[in-house]
């Protein structure tokens, strides 16, 4: 049996590059965001990257080690660099965005688990809030939508789960990371909910490893 190396470990290798192609086109939760049309069209068309860095910290709660991750991205010469910080024990930050202003959120890493299909996927629940129950289980089964190799006997910490929210947009963002097989390469995947109200838009993220582009 193979053992997979942690989300930590495999994301924070080296720069990431989005793959247009097949990713989703943002245009929907942007717009449903409040972020105005000029600014919109701009992100369309910026080149994407993104470098993961890796270290740990003390969780001042418990005295324990901690993991953090720094993503820094980059969107070509359209908007400036900034860097979205990830501590990885489900404690609720504030973070201020360049884009969207004071954000509060939260992440943590999930295990993958095999389904009946065979497939590993991640075994998280979802934190958005819908009165359609049907919407919040549309949203449940698009965040656990990978492809992960079955034949894994480790499945401890594949993935990443974030939920973030605006309380002045009053929208919330829930999101899973993951290494995935696309087109028959490892790639980096996320998948993105935004909910405000009972309107939810999704969108898909796909990542190249820029050593392989």
């Amino acid at each position: 049996m193979r053992h997979p190396a942690s989300f930590i470990s495999k994301a924070a290798h080296g720069s990431w590059i989005m793959d247009k192609a097949l990713s989703t086109d943002s245009e929907r939760i942007l717009k449903l965001q409040g972020v105005g049309w000029v600014t919109r069209k701009g992100i369309s068309m910026a080149t994407i990257t993104i470098r993961i860095k890796s270290s740990f910290e003390i969780d001042h709660a418990t005295q324990a080690d901690v993991n953090r991750l720094d993503i820094e991205q980059t969107l070509s010469a359209v908007l400036p660099g900034f860097t979205e910080t990830r501590i990885l024990n489900w404690t609720e930050r504030e973070q201020k965005d360049p884009l969207f202003g004071v954000l509060r959120g939260r992440s943590r890493l999930v295990n993958g688990t095999r389904d009946d299909d065979g497939i590993v996927r991640p075994a998280v629940e979802i934190e958005s809030t819908l009165t359609d129950e049907k919407a919040k289980s549309a949203i449940r089964d698009f965040l656990r939508d990978f492809t992960t190799a079955a034949s894994y006997d480790k499945l401890s910490d594949l993935y990443m789960h974030d939920y973030v929210r605006s309380e002045k947009a009053g929208w919330t963002v829930e999101q899973t990371w993951g290494i995935s097989s696309v087109d028959s390469q490892e790639a980096l995947v996320r998948r993105v909910v935004l909910v405000k109200g009972n309107t939810h838009e999704t969108a898909v993220v796909v990542y190249r490893n820029t050593f392989s582009t």
